[in-house]
């Protein structure tokens, strides 16, 4: 018994069948009627099936298989069929599926629901004795393996339902976090709102603080550096421009975006609705409502084009750009000469 609480309880069993060791592990949730079944095995057998057989207590009334887009009545027999997904059998007036992805035949022969996990003929090859098969004996299957089956029972499991539990199986959830540098948040340098402090809030709100700059220096000899600037003096000069209006004398700076990504940044954020560029966008209005950016790489440096970004996106109620697309967007604007 691996697991006693009062949210799960689990069962492990471990041993040998043949020359393969083998796992069981049998959960059980709190209010969910589903035992979770994971069977570990490294298969080293020779000319042999690895079988899961099922016995049912009373006669089968009923056999169904779930297929790639429905399912399909079957008649009890030694014959083994093909499945995707689910098989659910009624017996007794209750109905038991048992659902998997991987697993993909079997048989109901009497009272046996019996499901083939793995075959290990020889490994077939186009004849001969080549020199790549010299001395080797190899067989299908041989290897470790994983199998995980949800038991489900209730007086009705409906076709649909089981797809869906066969689906959320086949395709969990994506759980992404990333983590830069030592102790380092997950957002970087630019925290969610939720975690500005109440002075950063309160002049949010009075809308004397118009830009959230994030500055990156990047060196040969120091890697890569960030500050987060709330200068005053920094914030003034990102309103200033905020209009697009003519910057004060910015420093050289490098990219390291990728232009064909900004690009792509700059059609699908909105940016074309007002700003035209030759073969690109034309802008909304005659004449268009702000300045066209071609040649704007030769006047505008990309570190003046970073402070500026923020705030201009605000100041036109356009979505904010995460790191990457906005130094992507940077990058693009520079090419433009």
């Amino acid at each position: 018994m691996e697991e006693t609480g009062p949210l799960r309880a689990r069962v492990r069993a471990e041993g040998w069948l043949g020359h393969s060791w083998i796992r069981w592990t049998l959960t059980l949730h709190r209010d969910d009627p589903r035992l979770h079944i994971d069977l570990d095995i490294t298969f080293n057998e020779r000319f042999a099936l690895l079988q899961m057989p099922i016995h049912v207590a009373d006669a089968v009334e009923r056999w169904t298989d779930g297929l790639a887009g429905g399912a399909v009545e079957r008649q009890p027999g030694p014959v083994e069929w093909p499945l995707q997904g689910w098989s659910r059998v009624i017996t007794g007036g209750c109905a038991v599926a048992l659902i998997t992805a991987d697993a993909y035949s079997l048989s109901l022969d009497d009272r046996c629901w019996q499901w083939t996990l793995l075959r290990s003929p020889r490994m077939a090859w186009g004849g001969g004795n080549p020199d790549i098969y010299g001395g080797r004996d190899w067989h299908t299957d041989q290897g470790p393996h994983s199998f995980h089956f949800i038991m489900q029972a209730g007086t009705m499991l409906e076709d649909d339902a089981l797809h869906t539990a066969a689906r959320q199986q086949a395709q969990p959830p994506i759980v992404f976090d990333r983590y830069e540098g030592l102790e380092r948040p997950p957002w970087g340098n630019s925290p969610p709102r939720r975690l500005w402090t109440a002075a950063e809030q309160r002049t949010q709100h009075d809308t004397d603080m118009l830009t959230y700059c994030t500055i990156a220096c990047y060196g040969p000899s120091v890697g890569m550096c960030r500050a987060i600037a709330f200068s005053a003096g920094i914030l003034l000069l990102c309103a200033g421009v905020a209009g697009c209006g003519q910057p004060a004398a910015a420093p050289l700076g490098r990219v390291y975006g990728d232009p064909r990504a900004g690009l792509s940044v700059f059609k699908f954020s909105g940016c074309g609705a007002c700003h035209p560029i030759s073969g690109v966008s034309v802008g909304v209005g005659n004449p268009p409502p702000a300045p066209a950016l071609d040649g704007e790489g030769a006047t505008r440096s990309p570190s003046w084009l970073r402070a500026m970004l923020p705030a201009h996106l605000r100041q036109e109620k356009l979505a904010p750009l995460s790191p990457r697309d906005a130094e992507d967007l940077v990058t693009y604007l520079t090419s433009l000469r």
